[in-house]
């Protein structure tokens, strides 16, 4: 709660009301791809960590096209950018965000689902560790490089420590029916 009301004292209400409208268009097009996949929703919980959508099992395609629904329709709103900038920037950084193959994100999920269709399990659990420690590590290494290059001080290495913090335990879902989307 703390962190809200750090938030709010410190993001203009312009940003923060563009970010607020750009996730809730994400997770309202999860939502619409649930229902027309045929699924049902049972509880969305909504959290400072992103949102986490309980639903009836669907298939590993169907759960596919799901997950990347949500950061489709953070993009649709580019669309808008001549009328609603700051609206288009906050929708194409939670997109990108969103897609970055690491677990409890869509493109982590949708990634490891695609790699089970692929291969065995034990075979797909491997390879998308694989993928998601090479992002880790890309992600740390272009936080340092910017440090260093282009002398941005210690915040893009406080980012890469937080960024370790959140994702250092990587654990691959396993239940059907069961996604969290940020």
């Amino acid at each position: 709660m703390i962190g809200v009301v750090i938030l709010m004292l410190t993001i203009p209400i312009h940003w923060l009301s563009a970010w607020l409208i750009a996730a809730a268009v994400h997770e309202l097009f999860h939502c619409v791809g649930v229902y027309l996949c045929g699924g049902r929703i049972y509880n969305i919980r909504i959290g400072l960590h992103g949102a986490k959508i309980e639903t009836s099992s669907l298939s590993r395609g169907k759960e596919i096209l799901c997950l990347l629904l949500g950061p489709l329709g953070s993009l649709s709103l580019l669309t808008l950018s001549s009328h609603y900038p700051r609206l288009s920037v906050c929708a194409a950084l939670q997109s990108a965000y969103n897609l970055l193959p690491l677990p409890n994100l869509d493109g982590g999920q949708a990634l490891h689902r695609i790699l089970q269709i692929l291969f065995p399990a034990p075979y797909s659990q491997k390879i998308c560790k694989i993928i998601q420690y090479v992002t880790m590590t890309a992600i740390i290494m272009l936080c340092i490089y910017c440090s260093v290059q282009w002398k941005l001080g210690i915040l893009p290495i406080l980012l890469a420590v937080i960024f370790l913090m959140r994702y250092g335990q990587i654990k691959i879902p396993c239940k059907h029916g069961h996604y969290r989307v940020q």
